[in-house]
């Protein structure tokens, strides 16, 4: 009962957000939508889905700040594989590049949700046969509707940041989490195929939202007459809130061009990456007890995030920060409007000093 009322209260909060900020239209039908903008865009399953690669000129600028076809994903390596009963999708590409780096040698948590993002897109898209099937029906599911990224889980693996394990390439093997009346996530775990060795595990939860009406949407009976058997997980991601102290590290941030996508709102990865630069802010002036340049620079071990609002560019915002009271190596954000209201909140969790030792 419990996670009955969770569930609800998660969906209505994103109800709240939607008859907030209204979204635009399409401006090409011929393209099916998974945006997330209330709760935050996930520029992934699918910000723009293709259904033709060719293109007319004047639809190109949409698409170059968007997504690649997957033809195009093809191209550069991506490759696709399904279990036998075809409810388990794993995509290899060729690996991380220089500028997925930051400048301590560690993969950025950034690049890697992009990673994960291009990869989970790929298997979402790429037509199975000529009838243009794709991985559970994905790119048919999202056909009328939207879909808004409302919460993430990332652990990783210390494979992640030890630099004799190769990340060239990359292999990402995900499978539907949990299947809900409106919404429904994802479980994946990011592997180095040259030792088998895990990376990285990521669960996202989105909710569907009826394009016309902007209300949340029961999933097709016929998609979840299919498919919800294959669900391995009975509970949805909800990212609770932490508890803000008075005293908090402020940093403010304006949003620029470059943290948003094409219909001018901030990409989930911005998000991350204002607290992230909060954080050093935070270190360099010496707010933290116990979170440190040192115990950084051993890498991030796992990420909760949750999204509640929408931002333009050009919008300022507040990033609070401060340490956890549960986990001394973590650092809680939130970040709100000029309003006073919270769009987005995180954990960043890193491992103890004494993990070196």
């Amino acid at each position: 009962m419990v996670g009955c009322k969770s569930t609800l209260h998660f969906v209505s909060n994103i109800f709240r957000s939607l008859q907030r900020h209204r979204l635009p239209c399409r401006p090409y039908p011929e393209y099916s939508s998974s945006v997330t903008t209330s709760v935050a865009r996930e520029m992934s399953d699918s910000e723009v889905t293709l259904q033709n690669d060719e293109n007319p000129p004047e639809r190109q600028g949409v698409i170059s700040r968007t997504f690649l076809g997957s033809s195009n994903l093809e191209k550069m390596g991506y490759k696709l594989t399904l279990n036998t009963e075809e409810t388990v999708a794993t995509v290899t590409m060729p690996g991380l590049s220089v500028e997925d780096f930051d400048r301590d040698g560690n993969p950025r948590i950034t690049s890697l949700m992009h990673v994960v993002v291009c990869m989970r897109f790929f298997a979402n898209h790429k037509p199975l046969d000529k009838s243009g099937r794709t991985f559970c029906d994905y790119a048919k599911l999202t056909n009328d509707s939207y879909s808004f990224m409302a919460s993430v889980a990332i652990e990783t693996d210390q494979g992640m940041y030890d630099r004799t394990v190769s990340k060239w390439p990359l292999s990402f093997q995900f499978q539907i989490g949990y299947v809900g009346k409106s919404s429904l996530s994802s479980i994946g775990t990011l592997t180095a195929p040259s030792t088998g060795q895990k990376l990285m595990h990521i669960i996202t939860q989105v909710v569907y939202i009826n394009k016309a009406t902007r209300r949340p949407m029961p999933l097709p009976d016929w998609w979840r007459g299919k498919y919800a058997n294959v669900a391995i997980s009975n509970e949805p991601l909800i990212v609770q809130r932490t508890a803000r102290p008075a005293d908090t590290h402020v940093f403010k941030v304006t949003v620029m061009w470059t943290d948003t996508d094409n219909y001018n709102h901030t990409t989930w990865t911005s998000y991350v990456q204002f607290c992230i630069n909060a954080m050093h802010d935070g270190i360099k002036k010496g707010f933290y007890k116990n979170v440190s340049k040192e115990v950084v620079q051993m890498g991030l071990r796992k990420i909760r995030m949750g999204f509640t609002g929408e931002n333009l560019e050009g919008d300022e915002l507040i990033v609070h920060s401060w340490e956890s009271a549960e986990d001394n190596t973590a650092v809680c954000f939130e970040i709100e409007n000029t309003d006073g209201e919270v769009v987005f909140h995180t954990m960043l969790g890193y491992p103890s000093i004494l993990a070196r030792i």
